[in-house]
C-alpha cells in the first residue's frame, strides 16, 4: 500500500504523485500488498528546527526485501565509483 499524507495540492503533492507512480512502475503489487506499506509525507513542517520545511519524506516497511535495478553511479568514500547491478531495500526489526 502507498499512502500520501499531508498537503493535497501544489508542486510537492505533484512530486509525491510522481514518486508514487515511479514506485508502482518498479513494484506493481505494492498498491494492494497486505503487508508492505509506503507512506509519502507531503509538506512537513518542523517548527523550531534549523530546517523547518520538508517537501517529501518517504518511509517504508516491507515484509521481505524488495529488489530494484540501479540507474545511477554510486560514489563510495573509499574506492572507485561504480554502478551496481541490483539493490534492495528492506525493513529492520
Amino acid at each position: 500500500m502507498i499512502e500520501l499524507v499531508g498537503v493535497g495540492e501544489g508542486k510537492e503533492y505533484e512530486a509525491a504523485l510522481h514518486l508514487r507512480k515511479q514506485l508502482l512502475a518498479v513494484w506493481p503489487d505494492l498498491s494492494q500488498h497486505p503487508n508492505d506499506h509506503v507512506k509519502i509525507f507531503v509538506g512537513l513542517k518542523l517548527y523550531g528546527h534549523p530546517i523547518e520545511d520538508i517537501d517529501l519524506f518517504v518511509v517504508g516497511q516491507f515484509s521481505e526485501p524488495r529488489q530494484f535495478d540501479i540507474e545511477y553511479k554510486f560514489y563510495p568514500r573509499e574506492g572507485e565509483p561504480f554502478v551496481p547491478r541490483r539493490a534492495s531495500v528492506g525493513s529492520s526489526a
